[in-house]
């Protein structure tokens, strides 16, 4: 069995640790992909499981994005993940290539599906630690599940968030990082969403959201795209109060991206992007990272 040994397991808490910087880790988790038995792309992020809850710094490393991004069951194919390494002491970029479906037309062992979100999970392990890329993934402890959030001066509707992916397929032939862009949280993480029947109908759009939506701009290619707490000191209910170092700075993953709600211009028959869009919960990436250690 391979375990991969993080030196910067903390590194997304503590800021800055053996050289690299907070934000260096987060873009290093951001991924594009590509299936490589069809023209479709998007984005994911790696997060770092440790095996063992007493060292935080020896485990498996997981591929987290839409199920809509992986290949579908039914013919062999798999997934081609843009990274960085580094070759003698020089960096590169490298396509790596990660199997989903067998032979057999079914998903192999590597992959979970959660059961009702727009959520994969695959253990992209044996794959990280053959390519010689950097070891350094966001620890899913900064994961914004309910559990952590709930009570918390964080992660509010109208909050500051980060989009980290590839919006629209693009990406830098050069290097293997990531698109930043901003946006606030439209919504509450901590109630998910009910969207009206006629939008339902209208756009094919599901009757509950187990995540929230977002005031950003959301293309095809931002599917998988992690969203990112913006860290702070003050919040809207309480502007002249300063809190250095309180839950306001961490950098919680808040989800991914999974699609974006449009409306209907010209008489209702042409979708227009009206910029909000729409997150799993983070509840969900870890459920379905948890479902590998379940037995």
């Amino acid at each position: 069995m391979k375990y991969l040994t993080l030196m910067t397991a903390t590194l997304a808490l503590a800021g800055s640790t053996y050289g690299l910087t907070r934000r260096e880790v987060f873009s290093n988790s951001a991924v594009h992909l590509s299936q490589t038995c069809a023209d479709v792309s998007g984005s994911g992020f790696v997060f770092f499981r440790p095996a063992d809850p007493s060292n935080e710094k020896v485990g498996k490393a997981f591929l987290a994005t839409n199920k809509h991004v992986i290949p579908p069951e039914g013919a062999e194919c798999g997934l081609e993940m843009r990274v960085a390494v580094t070759d003698n002491g020089a960096p590169s970029v490298k396509a790596l290539t990660i199997p989903v479906v067998g032979k057999d037309g079914k998903y192999l062992d590597t992959v979970r599906l959660h059961r009702e979100n727009d959520i994969a999970a695959i253990n992209v392990t044996p794959q990280v630690v053959a390519s010689g890329m950097a070891l350094d993934f966001v620890p899913v402890g900064l994961l914004g599940t309910k559990a952590r959030l709930k009570g918390a001066d964080v992660a509010l509707a109208g909050d500051e968030i980060y989009m980290i992916g590839y919006p629209a397929g693009i990406y830098d032939k050069r290097n293997a990082l990531p698109v930043w862009r901003v946006g606030i949280i439209a919504t509450s993480p901590l109630l998910g969403y009910s969207l009206p029947d006629l939008m339902q109908k209208t756009f094919k759009l599901p009757a509950f959201i187990d995540g929230f939506l977002i005031d950003a701009h959301v293309y095809p290619g931002s599917s998988g795209s992690a969203v990112v707490v913006k860290p702070g000191a003050i919040s809207f209910d309480a502007p002249s109060a300063l809190s250095a170092g309180g839950p306001r700075s961490i950098t919680y993953v808040l989800g991914l991206i999974s699609d974006s709600i449009p409306m209907g211009d010209f008489g209702g028959k042409v979708p227009t992007r009206i910029g909000i869009g729409i997150v799993q919960s983070p509840d969900a990436i870890s459920e379905t990272i948890e479902a590998f250690f379940k037995k």
